[in-house]
C-alpha cells in the first residue's frame, strides 16, 4: 500500500514538472498574442475615442 502511495506521488510530481515545461515553453507565444490584443483593443479606443460623434449617432443610448 506505501509502494502505492509513494508511486502515486511520483507520478503526479512528474507530471507537474511536465507541465510546467511544456507552459514555460509557450510563454513567449502567449505574450506575443498578449502584445497583438492589446495593440488591437488599444486602436479600437482610439477609434471611438477619434469618431465618437459618428458611432454616438449610430449607437443611440
Amino acid at each position: 500500500m506505501v509502494s502505492l502511495v509513494f508511486a502515486a506521488a511520483f507520478m503526479v510530481a512528474s507530471a507537474e514538472q511536465r507541465t510546467l515545461e511544456r507552459i514555460k515553453a509557450q510563454a513567449p507565444t502567449v505574450k506575443r498574442w498578449a502584445g497583438w490584443v492589446l495593440l488591437a483593443v488599444g486602436l479600437w479606443f482610439i477609434t471611438l475615442a477619434v469618431f465618437a460623434d459618428f458611432f454616438a449617432r449610430i449607437f443611440p443610448v
